[in-house]
């Protein structure tokens, strides 16, 4: 193979490794002291800096090989692609395969859809949940927030209800990453829930509303509607239970008018 072209795919190699464990080395140390950070946990830095330090060996082989106008079979030359595909092996077959394919920002859109849902589906035909209780049982079925408060993992979704509400809250006023707004209105028939993370593509800041696109991400909480009994049944005998009428989906992205 010619040398230059062998230099070339070695540089390409490190490059690529240096692209990819430098900025898990680095969101990783930034995430032990940012306020808020968007991961579930951090990227793990003892690999990453492992990655680098394998990679500046298969870098160092290739210049000392150049430096001493090694010929072109010299061994040194093979050990940079030999870290990249071992490395790139390591962390696909072994660390990935083991972390979740949803990001925070997809854990945190589900949460809010899955509130949604779970509060349509214990909904009369005349009223939503009200009851924090009952609101708070519900979010802890959904697991822990899918963020880091300096560095350590927030516990637990936590549902704060609000009262005549005409659309659902818009803004952070101090509450904590991990906050659920469940904003109900003034006839009790419907609820808005919007939550305190980060907004989508952002990953190192301050407690914000999630948010996607500069539009909050907002779950609906809808009445059930009322089953009727079917037409036609005999006297005096029990109809069969009409087909389950299917759920309201939540709009996650719904621009609101006003809130509080």
């Amino acid at each position: 193979m010619n040398p230059r072209l062998t230099l070339l795919i070695n540089g390409l190699c490190a490059l690529l490794l240096g692209w990819l464990y430098g900025g898990d080395a680095l969101d990783a140390l930034r995430s032990q002291s940012a306020e808020v950070s968007a991961y579930l946990e951090p990227p793990n830095l003892v690999f990453a800096l492992g990655a680098l330090l394998a990679t500046g060996v298969g870098l160092g082989a290739s210049g000392l090989g150049l430096a001493q106008q090694r010929p072109k079979t010299w061994r040194g030359y093979r050990l940079m692609p030999i870290v990249t595909v071992v490395v790139l092996f390591v962390d696909l077959f072994l660390f990935s395969a083991a972390r979740s394919p949803l990001s925070s920002s997809d854990r945190a859109a589900l949460t809010v859809q899955s509130l949604a849902e779970a509060a349509t589906t214990a909904a009369t035909a005349t009223a939503v949940p009200s009851s924090p209780r009952e609101l708070q049982g519900m979010a802890e079925q959904f697991g822990a927030p899918p963020y880091l408060v300096n560095g350590a993992p927030v516990k637990a979704w936590s549902v704060s209800v609000r009262q005549r509400c005409s659309g659902p809250v818009t803004e952070v006023k101090g509450e904590p990453v991990g906050t659920l707004f469940y904003c109900l209105a003034e006839d009790g028939r419907q609820a808005w829930i919007s939550a305190v993370g980060l907004p989508v593509g952002t990953y190192f800041g301050a407690p914000a509303l999630f948010s996607r696109g500069g539009e909050p991400v907002v779950g609906v909480v809808q009445l059930r509607p009322e089953e009727e009994p079917a037409e036609g049944a005999p006297e005096g005998e029990v109809p069969p239970p009409a087909p389950e009428h299917p759920r309201p989906s939540p709009s996650w992205f719904e621009t609101p008018d006003s809130g509080r």
